[in-house]
């Protein structure tokens, strides 16, 4: 479960929300919702293991659906390389 603070509905039809842990704000564009939402659970213990926090989350990206791009707390700039895949590793 993920404790919301905000909940958006975007004009283009999309959500984001930001959440009460840490506090984080998730861009998750446009459905499959409930896919998102799993991989943003992945996501987070992911995070944890490499003790990081996110500042920033986007789902939205519709060339590299199976992507999320994460803005770290106390970073300045994120590049593509710091694109972080939310499937588990082999």
């Amino acid at each position: 479960a993920f404790p919301l603070a905000e909940l958006h509905f975007e004009i283009d039809g999309g959500i984001s929300m930001a959440l009460e842990k840490n506090p984080v704000y998730v861009r998750f564009g446009k459905a499959p919702f409930e896919k998102k939402l799993a991989r943003l659970g992945v996501l987070f213990q992911r995070l944890e293991r490499e003790g990081n926090q996110a500042e920033m989350i986007f789902f939205d990206n519709e060339l590299r659906p199976d992507r999320a791009t994460v803005r770290l707390k106390n970073e300045d700039i994120i590049d593509e390389k710091e694109t972080v895949p939310t499937t588990a590793a082999p």
